[in-house]
């Protein structure tokens, strides 16, 4: 009986530490605090994560680490009217194809746009970026000219209200003929299959209207940084707004365990 009583206890023991211990090195996190976290995510999500923590998590790592900008920005999460980001370079001083010859964009994605420029033109591929940061002055113009043309409602699902824009974030680019029909265009297939590479997602799929509020722009890119296009593209379907809703829920959560 005894015997029998210090294996059970063993066992407990043994599986009370593998939910208490820390997944990741980098992470005072376990497997408890991390299925707390995802527990009202969809399935997709939930399997990823759980079938991948110590990955996710170095991900996560990667991210804290990095510079780059992840703020949720959408209808219900606005910029503030003086909002500018820190660190702009114009896009027209380096070997990119742009239509104006002031295009602003965030300093620290720079190198990785050219990347990702460059290696398109090894495959004939031209990257011709139509438009790239607005301010919030900027952005309020473009609306009211819709809003006067469409109405504020059909307006609303074409063009950001100001302070609702990515753009205003100096990470959002327009490539190439800011139409639908860009999708079927060379450039606008090779940017679909490798733009992630880069660190480059789609904002505002097809089919994802109801999540985004906002029509299909395969034109549309959102810089979130290689790490962070990977966890989109591994544990969020690929949708860039799951992602960052996300990630503005639970920054915070991760940035407070995180081991530097």
């Amino acid at each position: 009986m005894r015997n029998i009583f210090y294996i059970t206890l063993y066992i407990v023991i043994l599986s009370t530490s593998i939910y208490t211990q820390n997944l990741h090195n980098k992470f005072n996190i376990n497997s408890d605090d991390l299925a707390k976290v995802i527990i009202n995510e969809d399935e997709i999500t939930k399997k990823a994560i759980t079938t991948t923590p110590v990955n996710f998590l170095t991900l996560v790592d990667k991210l804290l680490n990095n510079s780059v900008d992840l703020t949720l920005v959408d209808k219900n999460h606005r910029l503030l009217e003086n909002y500018i980001p820190p660190k702009m370079v114009n896009l027209s001083d380096f070997d990119l194809h742009t239509r104006y010859k002031t295009m602003l964009f965030a300093q620290y994605a720079i190198d990785d746009f050219i990347q990702m420029s460059n290696d398109a033109k090894k495959n004939n591929i031209d990257i011709f970026i139509a438009s790239t940061y607005r301010s919030y002055g900027f952005q309020n113009r473009i609306f009211n000219n819709m809003k006067n043309f469409h109405g504020e409602e059909k307006a609303a699902t074409i063009v950001a209200y100001p302070g609702a824009s990515q753009h205003q974030l100096g990470t959002a680019v327009d490539f190439g003929t800011i139409t639908t029909a860009y999708a079927y265009t060379d450039a606008g297939k090779w940017l679909k299959e490798n733009s992630w590479k880069y660190g480059f997602t789609l904002s505002y799929p097809k089919g994802k209207e109801s999540l985004t509020t906002y029509i299909w722009e395969p034109w549309h890119y959102r810089y979130i940084g290689p790490a962070g296009a990977l966890i989109q593209r591994n544990y969020f379907n690929d949708i860039q707004q799951n992602f960052l809703i996300f990630w503005d829920k639970y920054s915070a959560f991760f940035l407070e365990r995180h081991i530097h």
